[in-house]
């Protein structure tokens, strides 16, 4: 970006920006984008992004000014910050309380208690990280959810004017620079195999801040650009290509998070004379946008949030209405409470106010599970209780050991990934049969221990959160999924099992099964049996059962479930119908019938529920399907390559309950 100084380096006053108000109207169309339509906004999450870069040019340009004329204090600092972000953020989370409240759902009360202390404290991105695994409720239950991008911003408010206020102005650069080096590094370092921590904590974060705050040091030094329309357009091509290409496949923020903040960078830096500046961010609509543009992201995602949880899957019709809520919402906010209380008098009352309404907020979030009596439907809820990093209902019933976790390159109790397996989960005599996926394999391990041959040895490569692949020739071999998958596939080639078992959790479009298995067997395996995804729910199906059915819970259930596994799976069932590469099983159609997918395989309301989330199999509906399903599709194959008779009986035609 070639800058020019115009020769002069005293500080001069700060001028608004519309056009920066602008860019904010374009990141928060995106978040809300993101949320309501991902197929048609994939890349829509880096609005945040573009939020932490404007964050670190203006607080960067208010903190620089203020030290080099001698004004600033933390106090006037401070005290800007509260009344610009506490009205809207004490509007919303009483709002959601309230809303929490109102539902009287004990267990979400529980869970939504520390979620609204830790939105008071910002602590939410630190909360939320150590809430992430692939047993993690999902997302849509969390309506706090995207205060997580706020404490990363008020971590950066706390850290940043203590460095910059303790140093020489010579050297502010210096800290810059550095700080982007060391906190991008270790984005970099972690992202593939520590995603969520990448994902949520200030120091993997920090850096972008930092490309906001080097147009900001340019500012001080009175620096003009020397093309700003071509450094404009280049800016918004960057915004487009991350918005169109980024996608929640990608390893994010990593090398691909450069794309919107570089580009959000270089828009502010091109100044507000830059042509598409001036025509697309600085019209009075954008600008508008831009204003109600905080109060407009903290509320849309509750809404949404509350909404999916009492509705399912919202239509598109819904969920246009919900943003428009969203927006009246935001102008009123923005309108009535924010812009009264962020100016005027009386300023040192209104932060105080402010302050204790927000730390009131957080009492009653600390107090509130203390405060809840359970009944006999919380405790229900309770029982399948499984949050990261204590995984409980993971630890009650021993799934570590029966899903074999010593065969699985991610440890669950450390969150992070494993050099090696042990040798016990590859090695045997024949005839053989090899399990290979994510934890949608490792959950059917208990069933098919229990219903298959003890003489026919089962090998396990299963990794949480990790496709089974050919790994690529420029694969990473420290992420720990082409680990798994490379160590698959030697294994495969030295032990060349009968059968090679496939599941995954979804994204079975994303993959050429033909390919793979001809791969397969072309490295020793004699068939290759391809599970289809099992039903899954948009929330826990506990939740489901608790919320909408108590306390007379239906056997089978036709809405809440995911519907676009089963177009997936009506696909691969044609395509692979009568194949000679692969043998594909519908999980669906075992599992589902015309009047739904069953909830329960037995009479016990806890052990013989489906699935203990959305869709990991208990250990009864492991056994069931199990003995239903894969045990006799693979005896079948194993009887089609003349190996079946070394296997000692197994009725395997027993009758499915309806």
């Amino acid at each position: 970006m070639a800058l020019r100084s115009s020769g002069g380096s005293a500080p001069t006053a700060i001028a608004y920006r519309p056009d920066i108000d602008g860019l904010r109207g374009v990141a928060v169309l995106a978040v809300l984008g993101f949320h309501a339509f991902p197929r048609f906004s994939p890349g829509g999450f880096v609005g945040v992004d573009i939020f932490f870069v404007i964050s670190g040019y203006l607080i960067s340009t208010i903190i620089f000014h203020d030290v080099a004329s001698g004004t600033f204090t933390y106090g006037g600092f401070y005290g800007r910050r509260i009344r610009r972000l506490l009205p809207a953020l004490v509007v919303v989370l009483s709002a959601v309380l309230a809303a929490g409240l109102f539902s009287d759902f004990l267990t979400e009360l529980s869970q939504l208690g520390a979620h609204i202390a830790a939105g008071a404290t910002f602590v939410s991105n630190i909360i939320l990280w150590r809430e992430d695994s692939y047993f993690d409720v999902a997302s849509t239950s969390k309506p706090l959810l995207h205060l997580w991008s706020l404490g990363v911003e008020e971590q950066f408010y706390i850290v940043w004017p203590l460095a910059l206020a303790a140093i020489s102005q010579r050297r502010i650069l210096w800290i810059v620079i550095a700080t982007f080096v060391v906190s991008f590094a270790i984005n970099i370092a972690i992202v593939r195999n520590h995603p969520a921590a990448a994902f949520y904590l200030s120091a993997t974060r920090i850096w972008e801040f930092m490309i906001g705050a080097l147009p900001a040091y340019a500012g001080t030094r009175a620096w003009i650009p020397q093309r700003p329309d071509t450094i404009s357009a280049i800016g918004f091509t960057l915004l487009a290509v991350s918005l169109c290409f980024i996608d929640k496949g990608t390893a994010f923020p990593g090398w691909a998070a450069l794309l919107p903040t570089v580009g959000a960078a270089a828009v502010i830096a091109a100044g507000p004379d830059a042509r598409l500046n001036r025509i697309l961010l600085a019209n009075k609509a954008a600008v508008f946008l831009g204003l109600i543009s905080y109060p407009l992201y903290l509320w849309h995602w509750p809404i949404l949030s509350f909404l999916t949880v009492n509705q399912g899957e919202l239509s598109p019709g819904l969920k246009v209405a919900a943003i428009g809520a969203s927006f009246v919402l935001a102008t009123m906010t923005y309108m009535g409470i924010e812009k009264p209380l962020r100016y005027g008098e009386f300023g040192t009352l209104k932060i105080a106010g402010l302050s204790a309404a927000l730390a009131t907020l957080g009492v009653i979030g600390i107090a509130l599970p203390a405060c809840l009596h359970p009944d006999d439907r919380s405790a229900f809820v309770a029982s399948f209780e499984n949050a990261s990093p204590a995984h409980e209902y993971v630890r009650t019933h021993n799934l570590a050991k029966l899903w074999r976790d010593e065969c699985n390159f991610y440890d669950l109790a450390a969150n992070t990934g494993k050099a090696s397996i042990s040798a016990d989960c590859t090695t045997g005599s024949r005839p053989s049969v090899m399990l290979w996926g994510d934890s949608h394999i490792q959950h059917l391990d208990p069933g098919l221990k229990a219903t298959l041959p003890p003489d026919l040895v089962v090998m396990q490569i299963a990794t949480a959160g990790c496709l089974p692949r050919l790994p690529q020739t420029d694969s990473d071999p420290d992420n720990i999924c082409n680990r798994s998958n490379a160590f698959a596939l030697q294994t495969i080639e030295k032990a060349k099992p009968d059968i090679v078992v496939i599941a995954q959790r979804s994204d079975y479009d994303a993959t050429d099964w033909t390919e793979l298995a001809r791969a397969l067997k072309t490295r020793g395996a004699r068939t290759v049996l391809l599970l289809g995804a099992i039903p899954q729910w948009q929330l826990p199906l506990h939740d489901i059962l608790a919320r909408h059915f108590w306390p007379n819970p239906p056997v089978r259930l036709n809405k809440w479930l995911r519907s676009d596994l089963f177009e997936t799976d009506r696909v691969l069932k044609q395509r692979y119908e009568g194949s000679s590469d692969l043998k594909y099983i519908s999980m669906i159609d075992s599992l589902c019938n015309a009047d739904g997918c069953l909830t329960y395989i037995g009479p016990d309301p806890r052990e013989d529920i489906v699935s203990f989330d959305y869709g990991h199999l208990t250990l009864s509906s492991s056994r069931y399907v199990a003995e239903h399903v894969v045990t006799p599709a693979i005896l079948g194959l194993l009887g089609d390559t003349k190996l079946a008779k070394t296997a000692r009986g197994l009725n395997a035609s027993a009758s499915m309950p309806r």
